[in-house]
């Protein structure tokens, strides 16, 4: 089982929850790799003012859905990695991809990484951050587990936001169709954006929604109607991603379709599909 010690330097002395921050490029494809539960890879490129990164797995929707997605909240904090799946929170979305072999077991029979990956932790306030993490966890049932937080603003956080374009793809596939009918097997994604970003989380996001390319594979066993997920047919598609948040006040409070991608190629079987 991997760990994030043989990868992140330890920031305290808890042995039950140890610490780890996330600011660089690197510690960011350590956090994005984590908070998929090192179901999937993460590679990045840095070419002039361009960064490309790239993700795969071959367990889309745990990887993604299962884990990736930062769908538990304690007020400001967003927990995402493997202690999503060890805790099932929320339900909601492990009833939607109930059918998918590994959403039930961990893959190849291994154990699941007791990984919580982070975002709104602050340094100067991060032993009060930690307490609400531990409470969280420990209500949970989980009684240790590596905690990575990354800083806000950093470079980590570039590779965090654009590591996640497979997840935004899956998200709105599920509100199109139940994920546990089909059969994906195999997802991939490329996204360029501005490297030298002084907003990184609304360019990142938009990076997502104007110059991404998501690849699924597997049976989709008929369905066809993936064109709601490409910003092209969004009502948002002439509107910045900081507009948008402005207007609802909140990314919480966006509506979901504000996540969209640019371009999507479906390989189901023997036939192609590309929606842009």
């Amino acid at each position: 089982m991997l760990s994030v010690s043989n990868l992140l330097s330890k920031a305290n002395a808890d042995s039950r929850f140890p610490l780890y921050w996330a600011k660089t490029l690197q510690e960011g494809r350590v956090f994005a790799e984590a908070s998929m539960g090192f179901l999937g890879s993460v590679t990045y490129k840095i070419s002039g003012d361009v960064i490309t990164v790239k993700t795969s797995t071959n367990y889309p929707l745990l990887a993604s859905l299962g884990c990736q997605m930062a769908a538990w909240t304690r007020e400001k904090l967003l927990i995402s990695g493997p202690v999503r799946w060890l805790a099932k929170r929320p339900a909601a979305i492990y009833e939607g991809i109930a059918t998918e072999k590994s959403s039930r077991n961990w893959p190849a029979g291994g154990e699941v990484p007791p990984i919580a990956c982070v975002e709104g932790c602050s340094q100067e306030g991060i032993e009060e951050d930690m307490e609400r993490i531990k409470s969280e966890l420990q209500g949970a049932g989980i009684k240790k587990a590596e905690i990575i937080c990354i800083i806000h603003g950093s470079e980590a956080q570039i590779i965090n936001i654009l590591s996640r374009a497979i997840e935004v793809a899956l998200l709105r596939l599920s509100l199109l169709t139940p994920l546990n009918n089909l059969k994906i097997k195999e997802a991939l994604s490329t996204v360029k954006a501005n490297y030298n970003s002084e907003d990184i989380e609304n360019e990142m996001n938009d990076a997502i929604r104007l110059y991404s390319h998501v690849t699924l594979l597997g049976d989709f066993h008929g369905f066809k109607n993936f064109g709601p997920i490409i910003t092209a047919n969004s009502i948002f598609r002439d509107q910045s991603f900081a507009e948008v948040v402005r207007k609802y006040k909140s990314i919480a409070k966006c509506p979901l379709e504000l996540f969209s991608v640019k371009k999507l190629t479906v390989m189901d079987r023997e036939k192609t599909w590309v929606f842009e």
